[in-house]
């Protein structure tokens, strides 16, 4: 007897080849789903870095170019000082700025300093510069009147000779996330 050549197959191996491509298809998007969320996961912890290394940037830009160091004032939750500013809106000049914590968020405000008339008032503002800040810790160090040695301190008054640093820490409410302590030195 000769046994003709089979054609095709058989409903059981239809059935295992089926069974091993739906087990395949399961594995591969249950992997692409880990990799989407590992993804969104990196973008979002990278956004918040990027927002802090721009804070950062901006804060250090704007107190090495303190206009008037003997001006710069506050305690350790605000700092106000003034600076050399050149706006988005071309309103180039020295700028007083004011950074504190309010609901939960780093703010900055700042206004042209009145020095003449062109001053505007629209050329003032405020911005968030970032969120989820559920602290803020501000430090002066330098030699306040009375004290016998330069030292850090929690605030700074009108009126006495500038601070030679300024440090500035702030406490992040999500814990993956780190604000690393910014320290600029003033000129003069």
């Amino acid at each position: 007897m000769t046994r003709r050549a089979e054609k095709g197959m058989t409903l059981a191996e239809l059935l295992v080849a089926l069974t091993l491509l739906g087990m395949v298809s399961v594995m591969m998007m249950g992997g692409l789903s880990f990799g989407v969320r590992s993804w969104e996961r990196t973008e979002e912890s990278s956004a918040q870095i990027n927002a802090a290394v721009r804070v950062h940037a901006f804060l250090r830009a704007r107190l090495s170019e303190t206009a008037r160091p003997d001006a710069v004032t506050g305690d350790a939750g605000s700092l106000t000082f003034s600076a050399l500013w050149l706006t988005a809106l071309g309103g180039a000049g020295f700028y007083e700025f004011e950074l504190t914590r309010r609901d939960g968020t780093l703010v900055l405000a700042w206004h042209p300093v009145a020095d003449d008339d062109m001053a505007s008032d629209a050329l003032g503002g405020e911005r968030s510069l970032l969120e989820g800040v559920t602290g803020l810790g501000i430090a002066y160090f330098g030699q306040p009147p009375g004290y016998p040695a330069a030292e850090w301190v929690d605030r700074w008054e009108e009126g006495w000779s500038a601070p030679r640093l300024i440090r500035i820490e702030a406490a992040l409410a999500d814990p993956r996330h780190d604000w690393p302590t910014l320290t600029v030195g003033l000129p003069g």
